[in-house]
């Protein structure tokens, strides 16, 4: 069953990859700044993914170089999405 709770941003992005799933990726609440080149990486095997990819991140972004399969946001609902049937991934630095 799909919570029913999520903001519709996240819905919308999420019924788009119904059919592959999504991936969840978030460095943590402390304001972390990835290197540019670590995360063009990051975009570049993301891009070659069937699943949409939600990214939890507070640095500054590139629009021009994110896949369409990624949605970079500054909060998610994690337990909600975590949840989700539809997730098939979490991707974490899994704290200190």
């Amino acid at each position: 069953e799909h919570n029913g709770d999520l903001l519709s941003k996240f819905q919308n992005f999420i019924q788009n990859s119904e059919q592959n799933g999504i991936i969840i990726m978030s460095l943590g609440t402390y304001k972390f700044t990835i290197p540019e080149k670590d995360k063009k990486r990051f975009l570049n095997v993301f891009a070659k993914l069937k699943q949409g990819v939600i990214w939890k991140y507070d640095g500054k972004l590139s629009r021009d170089v994110t896949p369409p399969n990624v949605m970079f946001v500054k909060w998610l609902p994690q337990a909600e999405l975590l949840n989700d049937t539809r997730t098939k991934l979490f991707i974490s630095h899994t704290g200190r």
